[in-house]
């Protein structure tokens, strides 16, 4: 008896170690989860200012350059003459590589380069807040003609009574004009009513800013290119996309066309919910203006043309400039899936920063081993080729850092 159970054990003790690894990941993976979730207050400044700063390093970096060598032009004329300045100024052009600091001067003008980008920050930011600010003050003074606009609601609502019983339809208009002075006067007053609140995050996320441009700490030469090149091309594309929703609105006389736009423009670094998100807030709007003569004629057109919008730019812009990038390649319903899950941990933040973070995580999965790696891989982009087209894009990178290291 004793001979024939022996086999039974050697084959199920495997099984039942693998069994113990997995849950013990499983419930480590809970825990950090969980611990992440309940530390959203304290994290969302840093993330905030960790996507912002990866952003702003590479201006900072380059202004800062710019900054060291008028410096030490000014100083070399200063001392030797013009001659003499120009030939040590050629001298500096051969000598001194972008990113290298040079000690007279690194100190201060690293911090006027901080500061300086920071300001012109902080200028766009007010910028922001002040179009979309006297917008609604526009929108509040033109506010008679969304009250005879929903009059005339009312009237076409009256002509539906047969179908549908009239205190349904009048209460649901109401509601909905509520709901549009309701979403003015938020943003009249939120100014004043959330600053308690945001105003401790905001600070904490500048001083965060400020203090990690002026000594940037380095996260590893992979993570930070991806977060760049991800900021980079996605402002591009959702300026672009912004821009064709402002002329798109504007052609359309809609109020409040330039506000669309911004929020646009903000809410498309979330992937395929920001959009969607953005294409329903014009319709109150439209529905609403009086001043419009067929404002349903106005809402087809304005949501069709965003449709349209939307279908170039996520499937042919954004396609060509973000997704053809390997670390950057994700199938939509992981997307999705990774949104929805760092938006659950982390709010608004981990659903900006979800797409970003999985794309440097999947720079890092070359450490794994390839029976792991692939499947995970598979599973990320949805297409089977997806390990050997990640083996040729490391080995590219691999050639492009020994070339860099050798130059």
């Amino acid at each position: 008896m004793d001979n024939m159970s022996t086999p039974s054990l050697s084959v199920t003790t495997p099984f039942h170690e693998m069994a113990i690894v997995v849950g013990i990941w499983l419930l480590v993976g809970l825990i950090g989860v969980n611990t992440l979730a309940s530390l959203r207050i304290i994290l969302a400044p840093l993330l905030w200012a960790f996507f912002l700063v990866m952003g702003l390093l590479p201006i900072t970096d380059r202004i800062e350059h710019l900054l060291q060598r008028c410096c030490v032009a000014v100083s070399c004329r200063r001392r030797r003459g013009r001659k003499v300045a120009d030939s040590d100024t050629s001298a500096l052009d051969e000598g001194v590589s972008e990113g290298e600091e040079l000690p007279e001067h690194s100190g201060c003008v690293r911090v006027i380069a901080v500061l300086f980008v920071v300001a012109l920050f902080s200028m766009v930011v007010a910028l922001f807040v002040a179009m979309i600010y006297h917008s609604a003050l526009h929108m509040k003074r033109e506010w008679s003609h969304y009250q005879e606009g929903a009059r005339r609601i009312s009237l076409w609502i009256h002509s539906l009574e047969d179908a549908v019983p009239s205190p349904v339809l009048m209460q649901a208009t109401e509601k909905a004009l509520s709901a549009l002075q309701d979403l003015l006067s938020f943003l009249v007053g939120a100014f004043a009513e959330t600053v308690t609140s945001v105003l401790a995050s905001v600070v904490m996320t500048l001083l965060y800013m400020i203090f990690w441009l002026s000594d940037p700490i380095r996260i590893g030469q992979s993570v930070s290119s991806v977060f760049q090149q991800y900021i980079m091309l996605k402002s591009i594309s959702s300026a672009l996309y912004a821009l064709c929703i402002w002329l798109l609105l504007h052609f359309l006389d809609i109020d409040l066309a330039i506000v669309f736009g911004l929020i646009t423009f903000i809410v498309n670094f979330v992937p395929e919910v920001g959009p969607m998100f953005a294409m329903l807030l014009p319709a109150p709007v439209i529905l609403f203006d009086s001043r419009l003569e067929k404002p349903l004629l106005v809402l087809c057109v304005a949501t069709c043309g965003q449709l349209a919008l939307k279908f170039v730019f996520g499937n042919i812009v954004e396609v060509n400039l973000v997704s053809r990038q390997e670390a950057m390649r994700m199938h939509p319903v992981v997307i999705l899936f990774f949104v929805a899950f760092f938006g659950w941990i982390w709010g608004a933040t981990g659903m900006l920063l979800s797409v970003p973070i999985v794309a440097a995580l999947k720079t890092t999965v070359y450490m794994i081993p390839k029976t792991y790696r692939d499947p995970i891989l598979i599973a990320l982009e949805g297409d089977a080729n997806s390990p050997i087209r990640y083996e040729l894009w490391r080995q590219d990178m691999e050639r492009a850092a020994a070339m860099f290291d050798s130059e």
